[in-house]
Formats: C-alpha cells, structure tokens, sequence
C-alpha cells in the first residue's frame, strides 16, 4: 500500500515514524520543510510515552537520544495572585477506603477548618517545588506509583529524531501524479479564516530556580495568557497568546515581554474550525484535524498530534467506515484535552461559567468520558487548588462524621510530611 503524507512538518514526520513500522506500507512524505508554527521547546502530556511504544519505538533509545527534560506539575499564576497555584498529573492524598481524600478535603473545608492548600498533598508538586525528580513505580505500596510524568521536547530535536528513525521513507518536494497512492494523510491544509490567533514566542538566556526545573509556568498577564517552560541548556522558552490585540500594537508588546529575547517570533495563525473528512475518485483523503497547528498554554502540538496518531493506529483508515472511526477516536481525545485547557484558563481569568466547573460544584464529580486523555483527579486537583469547593457534601462525605475526616486528613498529612522529610534528607 502507498501512502502520501502530505506536508513536510512535524505531524507528518511524527505520523511516518508510526507507519514505519509497518513493511507492507510504502511511505512518501512530500513539501518544502515548513517554518515551525510551534515553540523550539514544547511540552508533552504522560501519554506520549505510550504513543510512542504504540509506534514500536524502543524507548530506551529514545529517552536517550532526545534526553527530555520531566514535566511534573503546572504552575498558575493570575495578575491577582502573587504565588502561584499547583496543577499536577497525579492523584492527591491516599486511598481512604469508599469515601475519596478530595470528598474529605472538601467537606473540612467548606466547615472552614484549616487544612492548607490541596497541592500539599501531591507527591509530584512536591518534588516540583523541591526542583527534585524521582521516576514513578509500577507499585501500589509505593508513594511514587501516585503520579505520572509528562515531557518538555526540543521540537527540532524531535523532528530529527524522527527523520533519522524513518530509514525507509521517502521524501520529495512534490510528487507528480497523487493518484498513484492508495492514502493521502494530509497536514498541510490550514483553513482560510479572517479571524486570527495571534501572540509571540520567544526565548531567554536564564537560570531556572529550583521550583522551575520540572514545571511549566501558565500566568494571567494583562496582555493574555503567558507561558514559559524551561529547556536543557539553560533556555527559557516564553509565548504569549493574546486575548485581542490592534494591528498596530504587536511591535510594542515584542519591546514589553521580549526585552530580553536571544530569538523572537510572531505568532499569526489561522483559527481553526473543525475538520471534514474528503473523498477523491480513486486515492483516498484524509486530513490531520489542524489543532496540533493552534497555539495553547496548557496543551502543546505534541498532544493532538498523538491523539491523532492513536486513532489512526486502531482504525487505519482502508474504507469511509474505519475513517469515521478514527476521526470519532481522535475528537473524542481531543475534546477532552480542550476541556482541560479551558477549565485551567478559566480558573486562571475567574470565570465561573465553565460548564466544567458548574458541574463539579454541583456534584462534586467530573463528567465521564467515553475515551479521555486527562484523569479526573487532574481536573480535581486545578479545581480545589483554586478554592473551588463544591456546594454541598457527597453522600459518602456526609456519612462520615467530621471527627473522622479530621483524624484521616491528620493521618495523610503525616505520611507526606514523613515522605517529604526523607526526601529532604
């Protein structure tokens, strides 16, 4: 079978690395290298390692040639607040039988006891203050099996690591008849739009502190949403997406947030609608839904390019019906992902109507999924870390009188007291 990846760029590269491992597939990628639409330095959610053992990539060899620095924990910042919030990827607390630690932590808290902030009690944003990195395990009984780890990239790095891996790919500026394959994957539409995202990406010679080493910085500025994450070599990577901007105001927001820049660019992107699937007469289309081209604070290229990536693992499109799958795969993981990042820049601008949020102060639960790239205690973990505290106490919650709740957080904190204390040491 012949296949043409349409546009010479990160998603096309990432995309040959997982058909490469298929002999029967002759892979052609084709375009004129495009000018990334991406920061030099990106981030990664935890389920990018399982896409790659998806592509039978050895990870040994790619941990090592690509020596990524760990993500363990977001740190949020808005103009009111002088330190910042915690968001991690990990559970919070300890199993505490039927009833949940956050059921617990809420009820203490709307009964206004004081029990401190809800990121005391996550072993991930605790090694992130510490600037201190220790792997997960694959063990319940331990305290490092409570939290995952995500990826900050050198997206050129990654663009190399890919070509190199992709012996058996060919690569062309054009190719002359497209009806020659059999699939045409295409990432290189971008739709034609007015309306337009526009912000700056830029990099900083500077020295992270501890609490900046394996965490990435969200901040509420005046201008929009500020982002920073921090490279190997001693590089802080910044883009700035605005909330509106005058045509005549980006050069002076270059001299306000860019100061102090070794490389700046602008960002001027298309904002994206939702993708269709096309049909020709004999090759089969099938477009790469363009959110891995939008600029997010939260999310980065790399996650939508995954998600995108899976579905097509588990419904290699050879007919309309396996395409509607995989384009139903990749919107439902990509939705939870804008559902993520719009809770998280909701909480960062105080906005209470995030249909999220209403139903997590209603209910005290997260709405379930189908197929979802975020875990619930993720969402918790933003939400209660900003003082968003369900309405009313869950059943369970109720049952449980408020002399055990206090004794059980008692216990919980002494074990992460005891843990960090070793840790310390």
């Amino acid at each position: 079978m012949k296949i043409l990846l349409k546009g010479n760029n990160l998603a096309s590269w990432m995309i040959a690395l997982a058909l490469q491992q298929y002999k029967q597939l002759k892979v052609t990628v084709t375009g004129k290298p495009e000018q990334p639409c991406y920061p030099a330095v990106v981030s990664a959610l935890p389920l990018f390692k399982t896409v790659i053992a998806q592509c039978s990539i050895d990870q040994n060899v790619f941990f090592n040639f690509m020596q990524p620095r760990p993500l363990l924990a977001l740190q949020l910042a808005s103009i009111e607040e002088h330190f910042p919030k915690w968001c991690a990827f990990s559970n919070y607390g300890a199993p505490l039988g039927p009833v949940k630690f956050h059921e617990i932590f809420s009820k203490l808290h709307l009964n206004n006891n004081n029990i401190g902030s809800y990121s005391d009690f996550s072993l991930a944003i605790q090694l992130a203050k510490q600037g201190k990195f220790s792997p997960p395990v694959d063990d319940i009984n331990s305290p490092f099996s409570t939290f995952d780890v995500g990826y900050i990239f050198d997206t050129a790095q990654l663009l190399l690591f890919c070509q190199k891996q992709c012996r058996q790919v060919a690569c062309s500026p054009s190719v002359q008849y497209e009806n020659d394959f059999d699939l045409i994957i295409d990432s290189a539409a971008i739709n034609n739009n007015n309306e337009k995202v526009q912000g700056l990406t830029w990099q900083e010679l500077t020295k992270p502190n501890n609490s900046d080493k394996f965490s990435k910085q969200i901040k509420q500025v005046e201008d929009g949403i500020y982002t920073s994450i921090f490279s190997n070599n001693g590089v802080k990577n910044c883009q700035l997406i605005y909330h509106s901007v005058e045509a005549n105001s980006t050069s002076s927001m270059l001299i306000k947030y860019a100061k102090n820049a070794i490389k700046t660019s602008v960002i001027e992107l298309q904002k994206l609608q939702s993708e269709t699937q096309k049909s020709g007469a004999q090759t089969k289309v099938v477009e790469v839904p363009q959110d891995w081209r939008h600029p997010c604070s939260i999310l980065s290229p790399l996650d939508f390019i995954c998600a995108f990536i899976s579905g097509l693992l588990k419904y290699f499109p050879s007919d309309n019906k396996h395409s509607s799958l995989l384009y139903r795969h990749y919107s439902q993981i990509s939705d939870s992902l804008l559902d993520f990042e719009s809770l998280v820049k909701d909480l960062l601008l105080n906005n209470d109507d995030n249909p999220l949020l209403k139903h997590y102060l209603a209910t005290s639960s997260i709405p379930e999924r189908e197929l979802s790239w975020i875990h619930p205690d993720w969402y918790i973990g933003a939400l209660l870390e900003f003082n968003k505290t369900p309405k009313m106490e869950t059943p369970l919650a109720r049952q449980a009188p408020m002399a055990r709740c206090i004794t059980l957080h008692q216990q919980v904190k002494m074990v992460f007291q005891r843990i960090l204390t070793n840790l310390s040491l």
